[in-house]
């Protein structure tokens, strides 16, 4: 009995690092890629509600939320189980997925607000009682995403250093994609009013403008501290972010200056999914280099 005892959990365990082994550096590079888009996706149906909300375009963003949230869904079951289509295979660990379960639960709860402001007509009941829920839960979304993300980073650690920088240089520049999306969204809240933060909205998107600015600048020249690699097939991509986030960074400026809104959203918008969709092809640079 103690035999059969000792013999079932060396085979636990076995299946345990089989099941991580099944992933390799690729596979877990792509798993890190989209489950760092889903922090990205939190920030991007914030913002689209705030849009919607504040009548800026409302039934082109009604479009974009329900694509951004099925995404997100779509996402988050695929890590759960795997999914060919994404080109994510399963990690059946217990402790990634208690990660994932704390995410879904509150995905539950996020995704109310976004059904009711999708079938909202134009005299929305409890708007500041909705306005708060998502200025509330989206930030939870995205620190239990981030704990998703970084897991899976840290697994990298059980294989050779360079994986590892690999990972973390990934994680970094997909984060970029996050911030693109939380910078409007906190332009959004500090136009509409709307404090949530321990710092007001004025400093916490100053935060944000700081750190986009400053990974930017570790990626285009390495950081050994954090362990960012500079990736000269990279460099070219890096450079024409740069050059729009001067444009999108003098905006946000002026806004926080004066305190008030932009003078054209449309401009705001499209700069802002401009600088996200080729924040999003640098990190495919990566990805794809890292082969």
């Amino acid at each position: 009995m103690k035999y059969s005892k000792i013999y079932w959990i060396s085979i636990l365990l076995i299946t345990s690092c089989l099941n991580l082994a099944a992933a390799t550096q690729q596979e877990m590079l792509k798993i890190i890629d989209l489950a760092g888009k889903q922090r990205m996706l939190t920030q991007k149906m914030s913002k689209e509600i705030l849009l919607i909300i504040n009548d800026i375009e409302p039934e082109e963003n009604k479009n974009h939320l329900y694509k951004t949230a099925a995404l997100f869904n779509q996402t988050l079951n695929g890590l759960f189980n795997g999914d060919f289509n994404l080109g994510l295979v399963e990690i059946d660990k217990p402790s990634i997925k208690g990660k994932l379960k704390k995410v879904s639960k509150l995905w539950h709860k996020f995704r109310v607000n976004v059904d009711v402001v999708l079938l909202m007509d134009e005299k929305l009941q409890n708007k500041d009682e909705l306005l708060k829920n998502v200025a509330q839960q989206n930030l939870q979304l995205l620190e239990y995403m981030e704990d998703v993300v970084d897991w899976y980073q840290d697994e990298s650690k059980s294989r050779v250093q360079k994986d590892y920088e690999e990972a973390v240089t990934l994680n970094s520049a997909g984060r970029q994609r996050m911030r693109t999306q939380k910078m409007t969204k906190e332009l959004l809240l500090m136009v509409s009013g709307i404090n949530l933060y321990s710092m007001n909205n004025r400093d916490e998107l100053k935060k944000t403008m700081f750190d986009f600015e400053q990974t930017l600048i570790g990626l285009l020249k390495g950081n050994r501290e954090q362990k960012l690699l500079k990736v000269n097939a990279v460099q070219k991509q890096l450079r024409k972010i740069k050059k729009q986030w001067d444009k999108y960074k003098s905006i946000l400026e002026k806004s926080i200056k004066t305190k008030r809104s932009p003078r054209n959203w449309k401009v705001v918008i499209k700069l802002n999914l401009t600088l996200l969709s080729e924040m999003d092809n640098a990190v495919q640079m990566y990805r794809r280099h890292f082969k």
